[in-house]
């Protein structure tokens, strides 16, 4: 009985790091599209937020988070971790999808 116990709260954990992981891409990607003038920056948002309802118990990521990470960027105290040259912003928005695709990918399996 109790191997059973930590078996099903290791596979939860895993599930939450996996959540948490795809959140974190999402998160990197909001910065990514708002510090490059994205037009589907909202669109964008939105998307995290209903991935926040789909991984309900599977991440520590709430909508406060979403909302708390938006008014940063719109109020200039969030930034991205790097430097972003207008030039590099297609590829890195490109990248940045298919990071959270992959780990979506990930996550489902």
């Amino acid at each position: 009985m109790l191997i059973t116990v930590l078996l099903g709260l290791a596979l939860t954990a895993g599930k939450v790091d996996k959540g948490d992981a795809v959140m974190q891409a999402q998160f990197d990607l909001l910065r990514l599209s708002y510090a490059c003038g994205d037009p589907l920056y909202r669109s964008k948002r939105d998307s995290t937020r209903r991935w926040i309802e789909r991984l309900e118990s599977n991440t520590t990521y709430s909508m406060q988070d979403v909302a708390d990470l938006d008014s940063g960027l719109k109020n200039g105290t969030i930034k991205p971790a790097t430097r972003v040259e207008r030039g590099d912003c297609i590829k890195l928005l490109a990248d940045g999808e298919a990071k959270v695709d992959s780990l979506v990918e990930e996550y489902d399996r």
